[in-house]
């Protein structure tokens, strides 16, 4: 019985650097800057847009905020910095078919936010490394049928 389970949700599947086997469950994707009516976005509102995604349970899959810049995209008007993340805002919500930590679970789950320049999937090279990177024991949330 469960095998069949398995196969009815097999869809986009990453293997991460632990051996683990992730599949996406579902992708959202907008345009990371949609909300702004005028102006332009600096690092306070980046870290708001950020910490408002992380407060709704997503956790960051690309951390480092140099990873988010690129070559001249950072303007200077009137001394305010302004800062541009990639132009896509990614939420997913991934699954194992295993635990994460309890051995009587039946699997395990974890939400990502990510950005890249363009809609996924495919992910972005430096996106789909840090996905395999990932420490899945200890994010994903163990699950019951």
């Amino acid at each position: 019985m469960l095998s069949n389970y398995q196969d009815m949700f097999k869809g986009y599947e990453v293997t991460l650097d632990s051996g683990i086997v992730i599949s996406m469950e579902w992708l959202h994707q907008e345009i990371t800057y949609l909300s702004i009516l005028e102006g332009l976005p600096d690092r306070r509102f980046n870290d708001a847009l950020v910490k408002k995604l992380t407060g709704k349970g997503y956790h960051l899959l690309c951390q480092n905020r140099s990873e988010f810049r690129f070559e001249g995209e950072q303007v200077r008007r009137n001394s305010k910095e302004f800062e541009f993340l990639p132009y896509i805002t990614c939420t997913s919500s991934w699954i194992a078919h295993t635990p994460a930590r309890d051995p009587e679970a039946h699997l395990s789950s974890l939400s990502l936010v990510w950005f890249q320049d363009s809609w996924a999937v495919p992910l972005a090279p430096e996106v789909e490394a840090a996905l395999k990177g990932l420490d899945w024991k200890n994010l994903a949330s163990d699950g019951w049928f």
